[in-house]
């Protein structure tokens, strides 16, 4: 154990205690051990009846010198599970310490404990700590003590004392050590969002380090450090800086490294989409269309999947600019409209296995945008999406499905009943192809809503179609209105409609509108209704009976 644990788990674990607090900090004790457990099902458990526990031992008469006696100790074991060396025992501390802040009137919220608590945590980021789910999770658990309330002061420190530190690493670390970059970006965006106004004075720091990370080599780094990038570029708004910014993304443009053109390509998203008018008021733009261009033709499947998803980002913060620019790199392109170019590239992706869930959704998201620019590529999308919808298709992945689904739903909001057509087609493949076990998926009700939307000739058809699906699940058949027996059997069905056209012969005009008189059991006559259902069968209603004193008898 490293000097910097021993000296913590001396100062922050009591030595004694009183018989008063020993009772009560008896049924404690099991319940700390068992938020060591590796079954994560015991460990919830465990937190529940501490949280009772804890609020009980208030209400038990104790002492106020006891009852501070026993939250003492409480404190120093859960500070105590941080100092050790078992994943378990650290999750469980640190699940135990996120709880007991939030305790009404108790002090482990005040601002002397709160720092304590984020002391003891550094006691599992790196160099101690090494396991990626225990360094993820103090990393949140230093964003949550930093929104706890505190005075303004104390705010101010704990959030200055833990930027400068994860600062200082990031600037310190080595270019491939994934961990210690984790850690840093992870505290500096739960600090930036937990308190972004206190976080102000370090974003200058920020941007001239956070290229490190997004420049690294694990992909969920990268992203974190773009969403501290963007949340820095939301927060601060002076200028002056953003030239330094896109000097670091050009050169992540013109790097040949797979990390570095996927780190530029998303912080140019946050540079193009967070930087207000500077970006319509510059050449900006046009230099980021420019780039993209240049890595058309990638290998690489995170690099093409972040540049589509880049496509409609750039269609929605300079519309009139990505559909008139002209491309000046790339000699393939040189010269041809940048919508152009992009909107082609998309469609190429949509019949590439790697590819087409991304493509998909970005073309989806463009036609909401630009639909009069999208009109004329619609057909091919269709065509691939039932590609991919069939019920002759091979099995796809449900994210690739559920991607189709979520297309559809933008491209009817997009044309309206311009999509008619495209719906009608799609309509069945959509209820023969869930995208998960289960008959519907929230994916699939989002494109159903869209349809009946935007689309009212369709409107009923969802409905039937829905309504079926429902009643086979419910019920394993399909739906039938109350009232209406389903003759299922050609000879059934067949003898039942010669039935009506007889005794409908010398009826009082009903047969001619689909309803026919018949007579019951006991002489009085009715009507009965032949109504198409949605499974082929043929539906009889009886309505009521007519007596003798009724207008029809």
């Amino acid at each position: 154990m490293s000097a910097r644990r021993r000296q913590s788990s001396v100062t922050t674990v009591p030595h004694a205690v009183t018989p008063a607090v020993a009772e009560v900090s008896l049924s404690i004790s099991p319940l700390l051990a068992e938020l060591g457990s590796k079954d994560h099902a015991a460990r919830a458990k465990a937190l529940l009846e501490l949280n009772r526990q804890v609020v009980a031992a208030a209400k038990r008469g104790l002492s106020e010198e006891s009852l501070a006696e026993f939250y003492q100790k409480l404190k120093g074991d859960v500070c105590d599970m941080l100092n050790r060396r078992n994943k378990f025992e650290n999750l469980g501390g640190i699940a135990a310490m996120l709880d007991l802040i939030n305790i009404e009137r108790s002090p482990f919220g005040s601002d002397v404990n709160l720092s304590v608590f984020g002391r003891n945590l550094f006691n599992v980021l790196p160099p101690f700590g090494t396991d990626f789910e225990v360094v993820h999770a103090a990393c949140k658990a230093l964003g949550a003590l930093a929104a706890h309330e505190m005075g303004p002061s104390m705010t101010q420190q704990f959030v200055s004392t833990h930027a400068e530190k994860a600062l200082e690493w990031l600037e310190h670390s080595n270019a491939r050590d994934d961990l210690k970059h984790h850690t840093c970006v992870t505290i500096l965006e739960e600090l930036v969002l937990a308190r972004p106004s206190e976080f102000t004075q370090h974003i200058p720091r920020v941007f001239q380090c956070i290229f490190l990370a997004i420049k690294g080599g694990k992909v969920a780094v990268r992203e974190t450090g773009v969403r501290v990038l963007k949340q820095c570029l939301l927060t601060w708004r002076g200028r002056s800086l953003y030239p330094a910014i896109y000097r670091e993304i050009e050169i992540g443009f013109s790097s040949r490294d797979e990390s570095c053109i996927h780190g530029a390509i998303l912080a140019a998203g946050a540079f193009v989409a967070h930087t207000g008018n500077y970006i319509h008021e510059t050449t900006y733009f046009e230099t980021v269309c420019d780039s993209l261009v240049m890595h058309l033709e990638s290998r690489s499947t995170i690099v093409n999947n972040a540049l589509m998803r880049m496509i409609p980002e750039l269609a929605r913060v300079h519309p009139a600019v990505f559909v008139t620019y002209r491309v000046r790199s790339n000699k393939k392109y040189v010269g041809q409209l940048f919508m152009d170019v992009s909107l082609d590239h998309l469609m190429r992706m949509t019949g590439r296995d790697k590819h087409r869930m991304c493509a998909f959704l970005a073309f989806g998201d463009v036609a909401v945008l630009l639909p009069e620019h999208t009109h004329g590529r619609l057909g091919s999308v269709v065509n691939e999406l039932c590609a991919v919808l069939s019920r002759k298709a091979k099995m796809y992945s449900e994210e690739l499905v559920g991607a189709c689904y979520l297309a559809t739903a933008k491209l009817v909001e997009a044309f309206g009943e311009d999509f008619t057509a495209h719906a009608t087609r799609l309509l069945p493949m959509l209820f023969e192809r869930p995208a998960t076990a289960a008959p519907l998926s929230a994916t699939l009700v989002t494109a159903l809503q869209a349809i009946a939307r935007h689309t009212p000739a369709l409107r009923a058809s969802v409905q039937r179609r829905l309504l079926d699906v429902l009643s086979l699940t419910l019920q394993g058949r399909r739906y039938r209105h109350p009232g209406l027996v389903a003759h299922r059997t050609r000879a059934a069905r067949q003898e039942s409609l010669a039935s009506v056209a007889s005794d409908g012969s010398g009826s009082d005009g009903h047969a001619a509108s689909g309803v026919s008189g018949v007579s019951g059991a006991d002489g009085a006559s009715g009507a009965v209704a032949v109504l198409p259902a949605a499974s082929g069968s043929t539906y009889f209603y009886r309505t009521a009976p007519q007596g003798p004193g009724s207008a029809g008898g």
